[in-house]
């Protein structure tokens, strides 16, 4: 999945670049806490509660695991 994938899965979401805030799913968030941005060296997402959610609970909220904060395989075809 993307980070915008994940951003529409969530409630109150603002941007700033390519990072968002938005409420998180774990607990009741009357304030974005959660804060979402994607890896320097690849592509996968980094969710981060400041409300101190462990990553566990932000994923089983939103009904996510751990293989969806990275992209999709990318298919390489060689030539024949």
């Amino acid at each position: 999945m993307t980070l915008h994938d994940i951003a529409n899965r969530l409630s109150h979401v603002t941007w700033r670049d390519e990072t968002f805030m938005a409420q998180c799913p774990a607990h009741e968030d009357r304030k974005p806490s959660l804060s979402g941005s994607t890896g320097k060296e690849d592509e996968r997402v980094l969710l981060y509660c400041q409300a101190g959610c462990a990553t566990d609970a932000v994923l089983s909220a939103m009904g996510l695991t751990y293989p969806d904060l990275y992209p999709s395989p990318r298919t390489v075809t060689t030539p024949t």
